[in-house]
């Protein structure tokens, strides 16, 4: 029980053991050192329209001592003038009675001084000061009792309750003692102690009450509010008593604004509401917290009935959380404290005003059922009390339309009284005088029109997937658009269903504005044709029916991945415009938003290619910003990240990916021969044949100089029979000699032959003959070899245009494929710093050179920086320039120019042994 029971107890005891007035076991009043604090006055801070005839109070957190609350610790001020009055101490509360009524539409200042202290002797920490304004009139109206704790009539009310009895407006704290609230047990009056909080009054009887009894309570018409006007008559109310004490301890169950409330006015008080009736005493500032982050809001404390507020002294700070508490110092009428702090926060508005996102009917519908409701549905929550048929019209021309307004969710309604006249133009109108839940009103009315008369029969405007749509996601739900609102209730599984062939897919069937929403229980299977059904079942709001079934079909994407079936160039191609465009095709349709620059990308090395990705049909395309460098090898890939419709991603295919290409070096690099150009032989110390059968064969021209041996017989040409003699090898071309038959162009023929001998001979490479003064420049060299002392060995090897240069001599051991890559102007070059050899061979296994892809044995080049030999059965292709001396062993062929002492300082013979030679372009 509380503290008042306690205290008479041990009062007595104190008594019956001799010990005087201290109280056993309770601490002196000089023990208290906590100091008073003002919990609640009337009026309250800020209050407007004051009666001019109220007197003003302020109760405190704890019983005063009365010498401190005087005229001189509690005033009130006009302004700077001085009221006069009479101020007196009752219970918790000091009342300051005015001599006159106060001035109508003034503002008055209330103080409670430092002066005023408890009985302990501890002062108010600070001046407590309020204001209010009065209105123009006396307060003549007397006080009810509005609600008491128990009820009326209440059973099995705890033996340790207090009793209270909340009044219809703040009372005068000295008319509102125990001898104007009384509690009897018959005829036998209770002991207790009655105390004031506002408007709420209490009774705490001195000791349990009796169980299983009757009891009285009575407020006198004594009692009196703050204007001197008593209860019209005595209020009395009864109830009886259980067997048991309260020692539940109390809870909040409500509180106002919500836990984790948004969109909270910033002048909104905040409440808790708690489980049963609280002691006011114990509801203060103190107990009762607001908090910004961790700064105090300052604010008034008041309590009734089963409501603690807290009224903060200025508007909140918008869009700012703030956290209120209620401590456990709060307790019930039986003493019971809550078990722990509870705590919530809330968050204000943002200060935004709200909007209409959505109507119904939409704005310019037509065709809308007479009996249709008007809806508006906002971008947020709205302050209910604001959405009115105030707010929220519907117009016929310039005449109102009557109806009821209610709001539910985000979205208010106006529910016509009767249905609305065929082919008739309404306008709806939301005012400026909607707001949201923090006080936010509208930017501007929202107004909207629609026509009535609806005969036409709903039909579907579109599907999602759209009919014979394809690649649709396996995880899709199937959707379908009317042309107007629909009956909900029509829009079920039964009048939109899905079929796999003839067998349907369960799901669940929504409806929301004008679309229905087929969603399956389960994925659907890839690959596979579903059709759709909207039956004629379905009606819009006027009952009309659709006049026919609507059915579409599609179906679901494809699992496989896909894969890159051409690019363009292609893998390995050589001669690639400067200006191509990069492209790549896929095996089917991809999504384009995952065909971009970080998807599709160009390289030249390391270094990215900057350029525009765009993707048509089912072709990418990479469109570099600048040309493509001349001669250069450039690497071009798609990621995985590309997907096709299904979100499959690429997956490997036959073409390559990445892919190469190589940018056409410029124009064809042309080797001259000048007057050396018809010559299949060339020697500059003489020709030595063995005649072997079958006999050595020339098919060209033949040149020597300066020696002028020859044991050839010449068989078609003008001259030079004298020069050969012996019956080896066929001529068939020319003799020319520095003496026979023009001394001067054999001379001018090995000019020319040295001139490119030169001219294919790198600066830096073998021998060292001077630099191409004048040349044209060769793309850069692949050294394939440099093997000190001994032969690089060529076999069963594979290659590209190019100039390749071995640092030593070239062995020829097998075949070896020399691939134009469809260029017939491919151009290749071999350096030997030494010897070439092709490996000696035997009938039906011999050493070939194998030309492919347009490669043409004119424009193959073997320049030789000493002497060339080709072995037993080999099949040579291309022209040899060698420094010194060639050698073709028995039954060897070649075709193209065999130039012996080709280098401007070489003395090279030219040796045959029944082999065949031919000029490019008169090859057998």
């Amino acid at each position: 029980m509380r503290s008042y029971k306690a205290v008479v107890i041990f009062f007595v005891f104190s008594q019956l053991l001799g010990c005087g007035n201290q109280l056993v076991g309770f601490p002196d009043a000089d023990d208290d050192s906590t100091a008073p604090t003002v919990i609640s006055t009337a009026p309250a801070s800020g209050e407007t329209d004051v009666a001019i005839n109220l007197s003003v109070s302020a109760t405190f957190s704890e019983e005063m001592d009365p010498a401190s609350i005087s005229g001189s610790t509690f005033t009130l001020y006009d302004g700077a003038t001085p009221v006069a009055g009479a101020v007196s101490y009752a219970g918790y509360a000091a009342s300051f009675d005015p001599t006159d009524n106060l001035e109508g539409g003034t503002v008055y200042t209330a103080t409670i001084t430092t002066g005023a202290a408890d009985p302990a002797g501890n002062n108010l920490v600070a001046d407590y000061v309020w204001n209010f304004t009065t209105g123009s009139s006396a307060d003549t109206t007397p006080p009810t009792v509005i609600s008491t704790i128990p009820v009326d009539d209440a059973t099995d009310v705890v033996i340790n309750a207090s009793l209270t009895a909340t009044f219809s407006e703040a009372m005068n704290p000295a008319t509102i003692s125990d001898s104007t609230f009384t509690l009897f047990d018959g005829t036998t009056p209770v002991a207790g102690a009655v105390s004031l909080v506002g408007a709420t009054a209490t009774f705490n009887p001195t000791t349990d009450l009796e169980v299983d009894t009757l009891y009285t309570g009575t407020i006198t018409i004594g009692a009196a509010d703050l204007a001197g006007n008593a209860l019209a008559a005595d209020y009395v109310w009864s109830f009886t008593t259980g067997a048991a004490a309260d020692v539940t301890p109390p809870t909040v169950i409500l509180t106002s604004p919500l836990d984790l409330a948004i969109d909270v006015a910033i002048n909104t008080n905040v409440t808790a509401t708690f489980s049963e009736a609280m002691d006011a005493l114990t509801i203060t500032d103190l107990t009762f917290t607001l908090l910004d982050g961790t700064t105090p809001v300052p604010g008034a404390v008041t309590y009734v009935g089963l409501t603690a507020t807290f009224n903060p002294t200025a508007d909140l700070v918008i869009d700012t959380e703030y956290t209120a508490t209620i401590t456990t110092v709060a307790e019930d009428l039986a003493g019971n404290a809550l078990v722990a702090d509870y705590v919530w926060s809330f968050t204000t508005t943002d200060g935004l005003a709200p909007t209409v996102i959505s109507t119904i009917p939409m704005d310019a519908a037509i065709d809308v059922a007479t009996d249709t409701d008007v809806s508006a549905t906002f971008s947020e929550a709205m302050d209910t009390l604001t959405i009115t048929d105030a707010t929220f019209t519907l117009f016929d021309g310039l005449t109102p339309v009557s109806g009821a307004v209610t709001y539910a969710g985000v979205t208010a309604t106006f529910n016509p009284t009767a249905d609305l006249d065929s082919e008739t133009v309404y306008t709806a109108t939301i005012t400026t005088g909607a707001e949201d839940l923090g006080g936010s009103p509208m930017a501007a009315d929202y107004v909207w029109s629609f026509t009535i008369e609806d005969l036409t029969a709903p039909y579907v405007v579109s599907t999602i997937p759209t009919d014979e749509a394809i690649d649709v996601a396996v995880d899709s739900n199937v959707s379908a658009a009317f042309n107007e609102v629909m009956n909900g209730t029509t829009i079920t599984d039964v009048t939109f269903t899905l079929l796999d062939g003839t067998t349907p897919v369960p799901g669940a069937v929504t409806y929301a504005g004008v679309t229905a929403t087929f969603n399956p229980t389960a994925d659907l299977a890839p690959e596979t044709e579903y059709t759709a059904t909207i039956t004629a079942a379905a009606e819009d709001l006027a009952g009309n029916p659709m006049a026919a079934d609507y059915v579409w079909s599609f179906t679901t994407m494809e699992t496989t991945p896909p894969t890159i079936i051409s690019t363009f160039p292609v893998d390995g191609e050589q001669y690639a415009a400067v200006d191509t465009d990069v492209t790549a095709t896929f095996s089917e349709t991809m999504d384009e938003l995952t065909i971009t620059d970080l998807t599709f990308t160009v390289l030249n090395g390391v270094t990215p290619v900057v350029g525009d990705v765009s993707y048509l049909g089912v072709t990418a395309t990479f469109d570099p910003i600048a040309d493509l460098e001349p001669g250069v090898v450039y690497t071009a890939t798609i990621t995985v990240d590309a997907t096709d419709l299904a979100g499959n991603p690429l997956a490997p295919g036959l073409v390559p990916n990445p892919w190469t290409f190589t940018v056409d070096p410029g124009p064809v690099i042309v080797i001259d021969l000048g007057l050396a150009e018809s010559f299949a032989i060339a020697a500059t110390a003489g020709v030595t044949n063995t005649p072997t059968a079958p006999l050595t064969h020339i098919n060209g021209d033949v040149v020597l100089d300066p020696l002028d041996q020859c044991n050839a017989v010449v068989v078609d040409g003008a001259g030079g029979f004298g020069l050969c003699d012996g019956s080896a090898p066929t001529i068939d071309g020319i003799v020319i000699t520095n003496t026979y038959p023009d001394t001067t162009t054999s001379t001018a023929v090995k000019a020319d032959l040295n001139a490119a001998f030169l001219f294919i001979t790198p600066p830096a490479g073998p021998p060292a003959v001077g630099s191409l003064a004048g040349g044209t420049p060769l793309a850069a060299p692949t050294t394939m070899g440099n093997v000190t002392g001994s032969a690089l060995v060529l076999g069963d090897n594979y290659f590209t245009p190019g100039v390749y240069i071995s640092d030593t001599s070239i062995l020829i051991s097998d075949d070896i494929t020399l691939d134009g890559g469809g260029d017939p102007n491919a151009i290749f070059i071999f350096q030997s710093a030494s010897s070439l050899t092709t490996a000696d061979g035997a009938p039906g296994t011999y050493t070939r050179i194998l030309l492919t892809g347009g490669t043409q044995a004119k424009n193959v080049w073997w320049q030789v920086a000493s002497s060339a030999t080709i072995g037993l059965y080999s099949e040579f292709q291309g022209n040899i320039l060698a420094a010194f001396d060639i050698t073709m062993k028995t039954y060897s062929t070649a075709c193209g120019r065999s130039m012996a002492g080709a280098w401007v300082g070489g003395a090279g013979a030219f040796v045959f042994d029944s082999n065949v030679v031919s000029v490019p372009g008169s090859c057998p």
